[in-house]
């Protein structure tokens, strides 16, 4: 497509340092940077013509850098990401009007957003006290699991996560529906790899190949490795 390849050649963006790319639908988000503007909310559709400045969030040529290093996440036909170096909640339709801040994490004694996964109905964000859960709406969050830890791998399927969570020295196993009372530890030890294959969550530990279905009990070794 010859559009889409002199896009990538115009001076706006080829100058605008873009980054965070998160596709939601036909569209795509990602952080550009111009001496206007500053790095701020952009949209293209990989076209010249469709791609735009959705907001100057930060007006003026200072910055918001939205989508910080982890990106965004596509949820009910909107990006959800983080603005001001991580330490807001945000939400884009793709105009000016529909970008709106949703959470700000300091209201909730927590900051620095480092991870944004969406379900279907729900979203997951994780912040330096631990997980929380989001409608996508203004006080729509619920703090699903306090931890000083970091994330280190994660899948979904559907609206559960799976996340695997090193604090401490050890790493754990956490799952969660959105909801306090189903946010659980299902493993705690060593934890290397995580994928999902016909509804079970599979990751390995030491000899060991586990498989769970989000449930203690049904979190078993299935495969053992040995030679």
């Amino acid at each position: 497509n010859t559009e889409q390849a002199t896009a990538v050649q115009t001076p706006e963006v080829h100058k605008s340092e873009p980054g965070g790319l998160t596709s939601v639908g036909d569209k795509l988000f990602f952080s550009g940077r111009n001496s206007e503007s500053g790095s701020e909310l952009w949209i293209s559709d990989g076209t010249v013509t469709g791609t735009k400045l959705v907001k100057d969030i930060e007006p003026g040529a200072e910055s918001s850098n939205p989508l910080g290093y982890q990106g965004g996440a596509a949820f009910g036909g909107e990006l959800l990401f983080s603005a001001y170096f991580r330490e807001e909640l945000w939400k884009s339709g793709g105009s000016e009007a529909n970008t709106i801040p949703i959470w700000n994490p300091a209201d909730s004694g927590t900051s620095e957003i480092s991870g944004i996964w969406a379900g279907e109905t729900v979203a997951y964000i994780f912040t330096n006290n631990g997980l929380w859960a989001t409608t996508g709406e203004v006080g729509g969050q619920t703090h699903l699991l306090e931890t000083e830890g970091f994330s280190l791998d994660q899948v979904m399927d559907g609206d559960q996560i799976y996340i695997v969570i090193y604090s401490s020295g050890e790493s754990q196993l956490i799952t969660s529906t959105g909801m306090p009372t189903s946010t659980i530890q299902l493993y705690d030890g060593q934890i290397d790899g995580l994928c999902m294959l016909d509804g079970l969550a599979y990751f390995a530990s030491g000899d060991l190949v586990y498989q769970s279905d989000g449930t203690v009990p049904s979190t078993i070794p299935v495969v053992t490795l040995t030679g």
